[in-house]
């Protein structure tokens, strides 16, 4: 009796329905991890501004000043393992912290990691989804003062002060680009924050 075998055309077939299924399901599954990362990273802001808001409301970390912006880095917030972007380590990360009148706070997040993915510019608690994580980004600026406050308070590894700036001077504007928004709001000093946060 004779064995029955795939003939030559058949195996060729099947390999390329295979190739094709790959091509297909290849770029869906690489979405998929990518959105999965995005969403991790996300968390993790969401976790750290959770350690950031335990370290303000205990009074660890002073934040009673309306015309202030507080920034808080990663380094000195306690979280259940090490706080670190699913792409690599954290290069900076912030939790950046504002008082109101109301004496309510606002939370944002912003940071950068080894592979320059981030998320920037400075996002509110609330408006942190899978869309604020960019890539290509070469620095933070920690010279921003949220809803146009004059101080800005950046905080050491441990929660140390480093820098409080006072009286800060709002650049002049770009023409070309209307009038600074209060998420833009750039100021001349504390340029030197970041140097002084690595040294």
């Amino acid at each position: 009796m004779k064995k029955k075998g795939f003939t030559l055309i058949e195996l060729l077939a099947v390999i390329i329905i295979l190739g094709i299924l790959l091509l297909i399901a290849i770029p869906s599954i690489t979405q998929y991890i990518n959105n999965a990362r995005k969403s991790t990273y996300i968390d993790t802001g969401k976790e750290l501004i959770k350690g950031a808001s335990n370290l303000v409301n205990s009074g660890q970390i002073e934040v009673n000043d309306t015309n202030t912006t507080y920034y808080i880095p990663y380094t000195c917030i306690s979280t259940e393992g090490k706080a670190k972007s699913p792409y690599g380590d954290f290069e900076e990360a912030y939790v950046v912290v504002t008082y109101n009148k109301d004496e309510s706070y606002d939370y944002h997040f912003y940071s950068r990691d080894t592979q320059d993915i981030g998320i920037y510019p400075i996002t509110e608690e609330e408006a942190l989804s899978a869309d604020c994580v960019k890539t290509g980004l070469d620095e933070l600026s920690t010279n921003i003062g949220i809803g146009r406050r004059k101080n800005i308070i950046v905080y050491n590894s441990d929660c140390s002060l480093v820098a409080e700036e006072k009286q800060a001077t709002e650049k002049n504007q770009n023409l070309n680009h209307g009038p600074l928004t209060d998420k833009d709001a750039m100021f001349d000093t504390g340029k030197n924050v970041a140097a002084k946060m690595r040294s």
